[in-house]
């Protein structure tokens, strides 16, 4: 019913990283009223993460030195 990562990759053929996740995570709720989380990085470096869980944490590197880590609510 939900192939999760498929659907986020197929939205990277003509979306950002962060409206990829978005979108995938909205047919997630839509389809089958499913709860969940994604993080990736586009073939350009770009991040994107979206949820619709009451938490998600992730981590992404903005450069060597600077890493940056949150819980996003």
């Amino acid at each position: 019913k939900v192939l999760l990562s498929s659907k986020v990759c197929s939205n990277l053929s003509n979306q950002n990283a962060i409206d990829a996740a978005e979108s995938a995570i909205e047919m997630l709720k839509t389809r089958v009223d499913g709860l969940g989380g994604v993080i990736l990085i586009d073939k350009h470096g770009q991040y994107g993460y979206a949820h619709n869980t009451p938490k998600m944490a992730f981590a992404y590197s903005e450069s060597p030195e600077v890493v940056v880590a949150k819980i996003k609510t």
